[in-house]
């Protein structure tokens, strides 16, 4: 079990994360194929959610805006609407 003052510091950078993503698209900073997974976390934050397929593939999903990323091989393959 968590203690609730850390589950009320991760809500916190939760936030702040998705705040700062919003406002990096809102810059126009674009991800794009063939960027590695720091590049994107340094451009949305962290992502509000991520799975790992089968095949290898990850996907971060950034409901804030809207996208999802998938990762192939640690790089970026493809950015699509949620």
């Amino acid at each position: 079990m968590i203690p609730k003052a850390e589950r009320a510091a991760e809500r916190e950078r939760a936030r702040v994360n998705q705040v700062q993503s919003v406002e990096s698209a809102a810059a126009g900073q674009t991800v794009s194929v063939t960027m590695s997974q720091d590049e994107v976390r340094s451009i949305w934050g962290e992502p509000s959610g991520t799975e790992k397929e089968a095949n290898g593939n990850e996907i971060w999903q950034y409901e804030s805006i809207g996208k999802k990323v998938v990762f192939r091989y640690g790089k970026v393959w493809v950015v699509e609407e949620l």
